[in-house]
């Protein structure tokens, strides 16, 4: 009698764990658009702010093992990623500390990879604020190109002033900043 408790424990504590491993493994559909902050780091660039649409479509996953992954499309106002013309979707891998950069491989018209980097996003665990580093030039297919913390381009959102786009950059980054953003 106690063999079969014990087996019957077993079994249900293994469906639990199986249960919990697909609710988290399989994708789920994600689409959520946000309005929010393009603005300059820097005390002496408080004057640039610009209002951004962010739209992400595609589907979340998260795997126990290999972390937070996204498949599907980015836009950023009229910016697409990817391009139609140069994949189809783009793979984000976020890490650790929640943050995966935007960009991508693909086989261009004569034949050799061309690389797009738009920089880096930073999420929250649900996915509901996000944070980018723009990198620069904002020219996606530049071969060099940088950010750098004291007077670097970003998107926060949602967010409708620079005030509450910084607390959103700082929030989801203060894991990788040794000083807050300005």
């Amino acid at each position: 009698m106690k063999k079969i408790r014990i087996r019957i424990i077993l079994g249900a504590l293994l469906g639990i764990l199986i249960l919990i491993y697909l609710y988290t493994a399989l994708p789920r559909t994600y689409n959520k658009t946000f309005q929010g902050i393009k603005y300059r780091l820097g005390k002496t660039n408080n004057q640039f702010v610009e209002k951004v649409t962010i739209s992400i479509n595609g589907k979340l996953s998260e795997n126990l093992i290999f972390g937070k992954k996204f498949v599907g499309k980015i836009k950023v106002n009229d910016l697409e990623f990817p391009k139609q013309n140069e994949r189809k979707e783009i793979e984000l891998k976020f890490d650790e500390f929640n943050r995966s950069s935007i960009g991508y491989y693909f086989i261009n018209k004569s034949q050799t990879f061309s690389n797009v980097l738009y920089g880096t996003i930073y999420i929250n665990d649900d996915f509901n604020q996000l944070t980018i580093n723009i990198m620069e030039p904002e020219d996606l297919y530049a071969s060099s190109k940088q950010w750098t913390g004291v007077n670097g381009l970003m998107i926060s959102a949602p967010a409708s002033n620079r005030k509450e786009a910084l607390k959103i950059s700082n929030t989801l980054m203060k894991y990788i900043l040794s000083e807050n953003l300005e």
